[in-house]
């Protein structure tokens, strides 16, 4: 029943969006095919930014736990605020590479 909820709002949500783009802002219907694949490219910058954390994290951890009298517990490269963080620097980089390929400076 949860799952429903959630996807129903997200699909009411979308939809609400989606006709505000197209009405209220003049915005394109026909160019939300690039804009998916932008919000995927976030995804995907997102996953990578996670990974990267998580792994430079625990490695951070396990190395303190090595070299000094300190016990970090290994959980604490995994928290949900890393994940908040990750997106955070995803969008920016994103932002960056799509600021720089209209300026013709990217590849």
């Amino acid at each position: 029943m949860l799952r429903i909820f959630v996807f129903s709002l997200i699909g009411v949500t979308s939809l609400g969006a989606f006709a505000l783009g197209a009405n209220a802002l003049g915005l394109r219907p026909q160019r939300i095919g690039p804009a998916l694949l932008d919000m995927l490219e976030v995804v995907g910058a997102t996953v990578a930014f996670a990974a990267i954390n998580v792994v430079l994290g625990a490695g951070a951890i396990l190395t303190l736990r090595s070299l000094t009298p300190w016990f970090l517990p290994l959980y604490l490269a995994a928290d949900t605020s890393l994940l908040v963080f990750s997106l955070f620097q995803a969008l920016t980089f994103c932002a960056w590479r799509a600021y720089e390929r209209r300026q013709g400076g990217a590849r």
